[in-house]
């Protein structure tokens, strides 16, 4: 029995011994950042070898220059990780970073090379235990009552742009979230792949397709395009989409940062114009990654950053508040405290804030932007509407309305269009750190860019007298000015797509016409839009063809 005592301590010393080396040469998920892109292949004057026309477009018709953060990584630099032996997931070209996973002695030699400017702390364990559990078992419990589509989107009036005939047509819109399970079978998103709508799909997550895992996704997106005839009609069902998984569904780990970090980025690269995202980060399963409230400044986790750098390459960025109001954490996660990003919170159809609905720092009193029904809102899964709760609901109906709102106004910037949407917010100016802005109204953003896009500046000092096409599609301009000065034109189709510049010599003090011999070949009843900038006139205008 000794005997036997002694072998069984030394098979218990020998298993202890055995996981605690496990735990520590267990592979795991890193960061590497690079100190340079120096030797890059790529160029500034060849964006076309890193972003597609679409984003190259998008970043012209919003006078954003393309930079160094636009440059991919160093692929020598990629190389050479998957030389010392690691497993590249992406790389970063706005941080100029690459997530690997790999082990401690990998990472070792990894952090040696001169190119290394950092490796990070494991971000995520490869051999984690999962939960049995989806972080999105409250938001996703069904039930068959509550308010229908018509509803929700007339709390925020957005039927008026739909009886305007805009529904989203030539908008790109991605959506990050957990999974898109199912929806590439179901009849309401039967319209999407039959003409071609769903453009890309990409996971960050992990090297399955996009449809698989959760149901999360495939739920957000049916607030924004389903299509169930006269049962269920999506907020903006003529737009242009993107499935992009960035995370799992029973597990959180600041790994997934990163990944809508590359998620963010590949919208970037092909062109999308809104990014919507259900998702949050606040606390972890591994407690030492556990974010704090200092740390909700907009700046300083990196998911909020990239969320501020994909605003700033042209996109409308809008995230849901969160559903921790009611849990001790209370306000809202990252990246909704990005000042850039558009805040969606939670009502119930009454107007009412909803318990669950994450508010903002009483110093921030930006967050959140404005709020939507989550309360009971109606979704679809395996094509049958149910109703559930959560910000994950709200935020997918404001980023559809913005695209119906963007497509009516396509020479816009996404700062016009954020801007139009929380000035028109029911407690406008009058905001506060529960509900924001109020309930958005989609109708009085339309007014109010109407008005702001089509009259002439009441400031300025000049006149556009009168703007007109011939039968031959020329164009012609009469501008006034007091004294001598110049104008630049830009001219877009009805798709915010550049068809000609040009940068005329003004007289003073006189009525000057300018003809631009084309403006390609619009159908009769479309429109383009004239943008005409100058230091003493500054204005945009929208022509119709006859």
């Amino acid at each position: 029995m000794a005997n036997l005592n002694k072998n069984i301590i030394l098979v218990i010393l020998f298993l202890s011994f055995s996981s605690a080396l496990v735990a520590q040469i267990a592979p795991g998920k890193y960061v590497v950042f690079y100190n340079t892109k120096a030797g890059t292949p790529y160029s500034l004057e060849q964006p076309e070898a890193f972003l597609t026309d679409r984003a190259i477009q998008r970043r012209v018709r919003q006078d954003i220059a393309i930079d160094s953060t636009d440059l991919p990584v160093n692929p020598a630099f990629v190389d050479s990780l998957e030389v010392a032996g690691a497993d590249v997931r992406f790389s970063s070209r706005w941080f100029n970073f690459t997530v690997v996973n790999a082990d401690e002695a990998i990472m070792e030699t990894i952090e040696n090379y001169t190119f290394v400017h950092s490796v990070s702390k494991k971000i995520e364990s490869i051999r984690h235990t999962q939960k049995q559990t989806s972080k999105y078992e409250q938001e996703l419990k069904q039930a068959l009552y509550g308010p229908g589509y018509q509803e929700v989107q007339n709390q925020i009036n957005l039927e008026p742009l739909h009886n305007l005939g805009y529904r989203g047509a030539n908008m790109r819109i991605a959506i990050i979230d957990a999974g898109f399970s199912v929806m590439n079978t179901m009849s309401a998103f039967a319209h999407l792949y039959d003409e071609e709508r769903i453009v890309a799909t990409a996971n960050f997550a992990e090297d399955t397709t996009v449809y698989y895992a959760h149901t999360h996704g495939t739920a957000v997106g049916s607030i924004m395009c389903a299509d169930l005839g006269s049962e269920y009609n999506g907020a903006a069902v003529e737009a242009e989409y993107v499935l992009i998984r960035s995370e799992t569904g029973s597990s959180e780990y600041l790994a997934e940062e990163y990944s809508w970090v590359a998620a963010a980025e590949f919208a970037d690269s092909i062109g999308v114009d809104i990014i919507n995202s259900s998702l949050g980060y606040s606390t972890f399963d591994w407690p030492a990654q556990n974010h704090s409230l200092e740390d909700l400044d907009g700046q300083t986790t990196i998911v909020s950053r990239a969320a501020g750098k994909a605003f700033e390459k042209g996109m409308l960025v809008v995230v849901s508040a969160g559903n921790l109001g009611n849990d001790p954490w209370q306000y809202v996660s990252v990246p909704a405290d990005n000042p850039d990003v558009l805040t969606v919170g939670s009502v119930d159809i009454n107007g009412t804030l909803s318990g669950f609905s994450s508010i903002g720092l009483p110093e921030h009193n930006f967050k959140p932007d404005v709020v939507a029904c989550g309360e009971l809102a109606p979704y679809v899964v395996s094509d049958i509407v149910y109703n559930g709760n959560g910000t994950s609901f709200s935020s997918p109906l404001v980023a559809a309305a913005a695209a119906c709102l963007w497509q009516a106004f396509p020479e816009l910037s996404n700062q016009n269009i954020a801007n139009a949407i929380r000035n028109s917010g029911s407690i406008y100016p009058n905001g506060n750190n529960n509900i924001g802005n109020g309930i958005p109204d989609f109708e009085a953003a339309y007014a109010n860019l109407e008005t702001t896009t089509l009259l002439p500046d009441d400031t300025a000092i000049a006149e556009c007298i009168s703007i007109y096409t011939d039968k031959q599609r020329a164009l012609h301009l009469h501008i006034y000015t007091p004294d001598n000065s110049f104008v630049s034109l830009r001219i877009y189709d009805m798709h915010g797509k550049i068809i000609t510049t040009r940068k005329a010599t003004i007289l003073g003090g006189e009525v000057n016409e300018i003809v631009l011999p084309s403006v390609g070949n619009p159908s009769k009843g479309q429109f383009i839009i004239v943008n005409l900038d100058g230091p003493l006139i500054n204005e945009s205008r929208k022509i119709f063809v006859d």
